[in-house]
């Protein structure tokens, strides 16, 4: 409306309703509780991003991604698994990344581009997982929403999981 400061203003303009609706507090618990499973996991927020042989990406059959996988339409869902074994870096306190309770921790975060729901093999079969989020559900946690003991999951369409080996 002809200003470009509103900050400067005192008006409808610059107005805020603080009376969020139902949906709005819901967004706010939500990424309230993405940070705080953030700060739980140091794999998730680490000082240098991750090097191409401290990750693995897989397809959603279990295999590791190759190059003609990155640029084939039809790859739908994909897996990026973070291994603590492999990222040998320690926090500013001393602490090893990637450990907890003195063994190594691996995350495998999933991601379900395709507007149908995808099975997702699991890595390692007879590892039990924890499932810490689901943005299909909206559940977080950081004691485990569930267990999941493979070797196949099941991802909604357009969602991601995040597991933890148990």
């Amino acid at each position: 409306q002809g200003n470009n400061n509103g900050y400067n203003q005192d008006s409808e303009l610059s107005w805020f309703d603080w009376n969020w609706t139902q949906t709005q507090q819901q967004q706010f618990d939500f990424t309230s509780q993405l940070i705080a499973l953030r700060n739980a996991l140091p794999l998730l927020r680490r000082r240098y991003f991750y090097g191409h042989d401290q990750i693995t990406w897989f397809r959603n059959d279990g295999e590791a991604l190759t190059t003609d996988d990155w640029g084939d339409g039809n790859t739908r869902c994909i897996g990026l698994l973070i291994d603590g074994d492999t990222v040998g870096e320690k926090n500013r306190d001393g602490t090893v990344i990637g450990e907890q309770d003195g063994q190594p921790e691996r995350l495998l975060l999933i991601f379900n581009g395709f507007w149908e729901d995808l099975p997702f093999r699991l890595p390692s079969e007879g590892i039990t997982w924890q499932v810490l989020l689901d943005t299909a559900t909206g559940e977080v946690s950081t004691d485990g929403i569930r267990q999941e003991n493979g070797p196949d999951i099941q991802i909604q369409a357009r969602s991601s999981v995040l597991l933890r080996v148990a």
